[in-house]
């Protein structure tokens, strides 16, 4: 989370884990629903040629068994 924030917003919010501050806008109320995105993701790793159909449809029903 950190890194993201560093890199995309410019900012660090790693405070924001444990307290909110009087001037910023970032919030522990923010931070833990931006975690929550980023918790609920999963990782599918996919090949860099082209690949049939039925196994792409096939690969992603396992993948999606294996992350519930």
């Amino acid at each position: 989370m950190d890194a993201v924030s560093r890199g995309l917003l410019g900012l660090t919010v790693a405070c924001a884990r444990c307290h909110d501050h009087k001037f910023r806008s970032d919030s522990t109320k923010d931070y833990y629903g931006l975690m929550g995105v980023f918790a609920s993701t999963v990782q599918a790793p996919r090949p860099l040629n082209e690949i049939d159909p039925e196994l792409e449809k096939r690969f992603m029903s396992a993948a999606q068994r294996m992350s519930s």
